[in-house]
């Protein structure tokens, strides 16, 4: 048996502009449409997502029909996701009671820029971290970063009892938001994602809430899957459409290996799966 993980929050922070689901397939017909011969055959899509609406970390009239950088796009990146994790992972320590200072690891997850310093060191200061705390930036896992994340977090915490670990996840997907690259992948992208911030604290020992082991598979020949291309205008989302044969594919061959690893039995493990999708 492993030992547990005790996990305080979640805690979450959402983007100041709200974009409304109706509002967005609107505007959005407005500038693809006329570009992107089969648009309106994705229309319906805004609708059968069970979107009501998102967030953003930019306005709505950032998005009108202009050209946008890379430069452009980073630095409206960088200011919302460092207030998404200053508010998150106030949080998340609120909900731990504990103080900034007391933060032993530092797991930040974000793929939707690029932040060098690292948000955790953006925000260090004006939250209060050790600057002796162990720092780990993870980026490129894309919509597996949250859960991705847990599982690092909690096996950083695992690995150093007594530990206290922070995990904060950030995204600002909107800011690539594409006029010039008419592809699928980019209806899809603006269909679905939204930006917001999510934290929680973990140390060893056990709680109301805990967080079971976590385990991770890499595919091999899938980078095309999933992922970012890069360009001189910003990042331009991968969405292949093999996605769900893959998943129903290949999951059902490889779901026992986790539970084995961890103690499960195998096919009759009656535990419950928290999956998501990933890069690779």
């Amino acid at each position: 048996m492993t030992a547990p993980i005790r996990l305080f929050g979640p805690a979450t922070a959402a983007a100041p502009h709200a974009l409304p689901q109706d509002i967005v397939g609107r505007r959005a017909e407005e500038l693809l449409g006329p570009r992107y011969p089969q648009f309106q055959r994705m229309l319906s899509s805004f609708a059968a997502a069970g979107i009501d609406r998102r967030q953003s970390v930019v306005p709505f009239e950032w998005f009108d029909d202009r050209r946008i950088g890379w430069k452009e796009r980073n630095d409206a990146y960088l200011a919302g996701c460092a207030d998404l994790f200053a508010r998150s992972a106030a949080a998340a320590l609120d909900a731990a009671e504990w103080t900034a200072a007391e933060v032993d690891v530092i797991v930040t997850v974000s793929s939707t820029g690029v932040a060098t310093p690292t948000l955790e060191a953006v925000c260090g200061d004006a939250l209060g971290f050790r600057a002796d705390a162990l720092r780990v930036p993870v980026f490129g896992l894309g919509c597996a970063g949250g859960a991705t994340g847990l599982t690092i977090a909690a096996q950083m915490a695992r690995g150093a009892p007594g530990a206290k670990v922070l995990l904060v996840v950030v995204e600002a997907c909107t800011v690539s938001f594409r006029t010039d690259r008419l592809q699928k992948a980019d209806v899809i992208a603006t269909v679905l994602f939204g930006d917001g911030g999510a934290a929680c604290a973990m140390t060893a020992g056990d709680g109301p809430v805990t967080v079971a082991p976590g385990a991770q598979h890499r595919w091999p020949d899938t980078l095309g899957i999933m992922g970012w291309d890069v360009d001189d205008e910003g990042l331009g989302v991968v969405f292949d459409r093999s996605i769900p044969d893959f998943a129903t594919a290949r999951w059902g061959r490889r779901r026992t290996r986790p539970s084995r690893r961890w103690g499960g039995t195998g096919p009759r493990w009656t535990g419950s799966w928290r999956i998501r999708a990933g890069r690779r």
